[in-house]
């Protein structure tokens, strides 16, 4: 009866956390690295010889924008995940399926992100990351879908589905976000804080997904938490 209020007050922290990192992160934490430039030099000797001069505000402004997208679209990309992995098993043994028949599920969807996953991964440098991004909610909010039907063959589907879009996961958006904020000429500083940000907060996400997953599973049966992760996913 918990698990509701739970899953919200999970969330809340989740989301207050990560925002107050976003902006709080270090903006210019690699400002010396330009020292050794011509212009750094220059810079140096006409403030008396003291570190390079922080980022306009206009500046600073969009960093934090930045960081505050990408952070608030990547954890709702592993809450989508998180919210699934507790539960693929129960739904498999509610539809009737015996251990092997289970196994032999988890192998297919293992197989497809060793193999499909991989290769799509390696695609997205060649036609585009953010192609990437966009094909993993899809591809995962279908996976979603197959579990409402309980015949073998529609959950390999699914699974195949899952584990190349597991594979994208891991790869396409954390390569994206690093080619755009290089693009936009952001300190090269303030990657390191947006990448521990994200790991921060995958973490509290995980917390969260399973109080929202429970809730769910309380709420609408075994299939809930798809449901609820092909919503996050859209």
């Amino acid at each position: 009866m918990y698990a509701p209020a739970l899953g919200a007050v999970l969330a809340a922290v989740v989301v207050t956390k990560v925002w107050e990192r976003a902006a709080v992160a270090p903006l210019a934490g690699a400002d010396g690295g330009s020292g050794g430039s011509g212009s750094g030099s220059s810079s140096s000797s006409a403030t008396g010889g003291g570190a390079a001069a922080p980022p306009s505000a206009a500046a600073a402004a969009a960093a934090a924008r930045f960081r505050a997208n990408y952070l608030t679209v990547y954890l709702l990309a592993m809450g989508a995940d998180w919210l699934q992995g507790p539960y693929v098993y129960a739904l498999y043994a509610s539809y009737g399926f015996d251990r092997r028949a289970i196994a032999r599920l988890y192998v297919i969807g293992f197989a497809a992100s060793a193999v499909g996953g991989t290769a799509l991964s390696s695609a997205a440098d060649v036609y585009g990351r953010k192609r990437a991004v966009l094909l993993y909610c899809a591809i995962y909010a279908a996976s979603c879908g197959t579990k409402h039907v309980g015949r073998f063959w529609v959950l390999a589907i699914g699974r195949v589905l899952g584990g190349v879009a597991y594979s994208l996961l891991f790869a396409a958006p954390e390569a994206w976000m690093v080619s755009a904020y290089t693009a936009r000429g952001y300190p090269p500083g303030g990657l390191g804080a947006l990448f521990g940000a994200a790991a921060w907060g995958g973490g509290l996400v995980a917390i969260a997904a399973g109080g929202v997953g429970a809730a769910a599973v309380a709420a609408g049966g075994a299939v809930a938490p798809f449901d609820a992760a092909a919503a996050v996913l859209g």
